[in-house]
């Protein structure tokens, strides 16, 4: 009977690498499957049950390793750049990995509660504060600049930016220590 399951190896290994499964991933998912095909064989009712029950749970192997996949991505652990170094990680690599600009799901979420934060703190600035910091930040006026603009000292200026910042920093702070 271990013959009939080696005609079907080839065949299962395909499976696996067209599913975009790498070689080295498909060759165990196919020893998986048929090392549980083996220890079910003696029930098929009929031999040319075979290939179905084969072909059956080369795809349940597929999608119980997809799900554990996903699992393993979900319950995902932190870990710190230094700790990872620590492990003898190539800086180079995670330098790699930080200049890549490809946040994930999480980091997006996290990136738009930042920015409605600034957005909610920002409104609640005095005007002549809130003007400074939109000119200085946004469209990254020079304090010269925004002192002739708004028409007040460039002492002024460089005070209210300040305070601004203390401000906004002190509120975005609070405001992110009360997210649950």
């Amino acid at each position: 009977m271990m013959d009939d399951l080696s005609k079907h190896r080839d065949r299962v290994f395909d499976f696996f690498r067209s599913c975009g499964f790498c070689l080295e991933d498909a060759e165990d998912l196919t020893q998986e499957t048929l090392f549980r095909v083996a220890r079910k064989k003696d029930g098929l009712r009929s031999p040319d049950a075979l290939l179905d029950y084969v072909l059956e749970t080369a795809n349940n192997v597929r999608i119980n390793t997809i799900r554990d996949l996903h699992a393993s991505k979900r319950n995902g652990k932190n870990v710190s750049l230094e700790e990872l170094t620590e492990q003898g990680v190539d800086p180079g690599e995670l330098a790699a990995l930080q200049a890549r600009g490809d946040p994930g799901p999480l980091e997006r979420v996290l990136t738009k509660e930042r920015l409605d934060a600034v957005q909610r703190c920002l409104q609640d600035l005095p005007p002549g504060i809130r003007q400074c910091l939109q000119l200085y930040a946004w469209k990254e006026f020079k304090y010269r600049d925004i002192a002739k603009i708004l028409q007040m000292p460039l002492n002024t200026v460089k005070s209210n930016i300040h305070d601004g910042r203390l401000a906004l920093k002190r509120c975005v702070e609070q405001m992110l220590a009360e997210v649950p």
